[in-house]
């Protein structure tokens, strides 16, 4: 019954020394896990093409002050026979300052679709560093369980030969077996945990074959900085802080667009017109002139439309305030989170240290008939706990850090390179 676990994780190693050997694992660095990432994760993807689409407004504001040419070819019979060919060219002279509002539209599209772009990216090595870090402290969970599973498969196979002797009763062994079944029980959950970890690490990459990054997660060097410094870098770092309020500026430039209908435009245009009846030419004219366009009554489009772009710049002002709201209580948890991990860490190695202590002496006191079978069993869970708390601080901790970083705009893969 002890043995019961060997075939099982001989299976599991059988399994991953086949995958590798068939190619089905890649082996990355976090940096390459990163970069991989950049060229397929969907979400990076998406905010590309995003940002490629506001190029073309570009086009489109350079469209208000480029020539418009157009032609046009009729053929009538009847009576007669008569044929119209016409073409023109019209320049735009003045747009009531609406092909320069709408080129600054375009200029601010284009920034908050680049800083979109980036805050993705940056969205997207916090998900890395996060499934990493549960990663690691999964794989640890892991081996702590199977540590904890031959502590107990020892004392069983202890506990059997005391009761053989008749140093204990048979309840104790009762005891120590359940004990096993639940280490057990705790152990194939955390493997199967680990397994839905990796499943996520190849969803956020992006990849379709197995990944496996490499090497640890290192602790980032912070700065002792006070809330409102933190605050502050934030206010100047936050691509997506800094999206909302090129939004703002595009919102300002167009309303300006939308003001330009209330003003006059000014045209110059040439025109050729030629006309044939009856195979005779009865018109050959070319007209070149400039034409005045003073806008008077439109049936109420045009308030309608500046009012509009009036409430556009409020929203776009709230999201902004909103944004800067979201920010401060991100980072002010970030810090607080901090500091209680700092406190857990200590607590933790610590109290691993006295849990493994306590299992020395009181497995000894057992052997000697002065503790009971349920001590030794209390001591062996007490260990496994403070273990398993020392890893899931530890991880927590460098989520944590990393995570104020990505709050404060300041997240970079440079921070991973050797």
């Amino acid at each position: 019954m002890g043995n019961r676990i060997v075939p099982a994780a001989f299976f599991a190693l059988l399994c991953a020394a086949t995958a590798l050997a068939n190619g089905h694992v890649r082996e990355v660095s976090f940096v390459e896990a990163y970069h991989l990432a950049l060229e397929n994760n969907k979400a990076i993807l998406l905010e590309e093409i995003s940002q490629r689409k506001t190029q073309l407004s570009e086009i489109q504001a350079r469209s208000y002050l480029l020539p418009r040419a157009s032609a046009e070819l009729q053929y009538t019979q009847g009576d007669r026979e008569e044929r119209t060919f016409g073409a023109g060219v019209t320049q735009p002279l003045y747009t009531g300052g609406k092909a320069s509002a709408e080129r600054r539209k375009s200029e601010h599209l284009q920034e908050a679709a680049e800083f979109s772009v980036r805050f993705t990216r940056q969205q997207v090595l916090k998900q890395l560093i996060d499934i990493t870090a549960d990663l690691r402290k999964a794989q640890e969970m892991v081996r702590v369980n199977q540590e904890n599973v031959k502590r107990l498969e020892e004392h069983v196979n202890k506990s059997r030969i005391r009761l053989e002797v008749g140093e204990i009763a048979r309840t104790a062994l009762l005891q120590s077996q359940m004990a096993l079944s639940e280490g057990r029980a705790d152990y194939f959950e955390s493997l199967s945990h680990l397994s839905t970890l990796n499943t996520r690490l190849n969803n956020i990459i992006g990849s379709t074959h197995e990944i496996r990054i490499v090497g640890e997660l290192h602790l980032p060097e912070l700065p002792a900085s006070s809330f409102d410094d933190w605050l502050v870098k934030a206010n100047l770092n936050r691509n997506d802080l800094m999206a909302e309020e090129a939004l703002l500026e595009y919102s300002h430039d167009d309303l300006r667009a939308r003001v330009s209908a209330y003003y006059p435009s000014l045209n110059g245009f040439v025109r050729y017109a030629n006309r044939e009846r009856d195979n005779i030419k009865v018109e050959d004219d070319t007209t070149v002139g400039i034409t005045l366009s003073i806008p008077i009554l439109e049936g109420g489009t045009r308030i309608a439309s500046y009012r509009e772009a009036k409430f556009n710049i409020i929203e776009s002002s709230h999201r902004i305030l909103q944004r800067k709201e979201n920010v401060r209580l991100d980072v002010n948890q970030e810090l607080n989170t901090i500091d209680v991990l700092k406190y857990k860490l200590e607590e933790a190695s610590s109290r691993m240290d006295y849990a493994r202590e306590n299992l020395r002496m009181t497995t000894l006191q057992f052997e000697v008939g002065k503790s009971t079978n349920l001590d030794v069993l209390d001591a062996m869970l007490s260990l496994s706990n403070a273990e398993r708390a020392l890893a899931e601080a530890h991880y927590d901790m460098i989520k944590a850090q990393y995570g104020l970083l990505f709050h404060v705009g300041t997240l970079d893969i440079s921070l991973f390179s050797p």
